[in-house]
């Protein structure tokens, strides 16, 4: 089993989040990285809106 540990933070205290995950030996690396997006688009809300002056 390969243990990889997926991280997130926007660089402010106490804004970073970590899982730890396990993935088969034969997971290739592109596998993994579509994996972390897919974890780390679930970690986030965000959006924009338009404001007026």
């Amino acid at each position: 089993m390969r243990k990889i540990k997926f991280t997130i933070s926007i660089g402010l205290v106490g804004c970073r989040r970590e899982d730890t995950f396990e993935f088969d030996d034969d997971t290739v690396d592109e596998e993994i990285q579509q994996a972390y997006t897919d974890w780390m688009y679930e970690q986030i809300d965000g959006g924009w809106e338009e404001v007026e002056e």
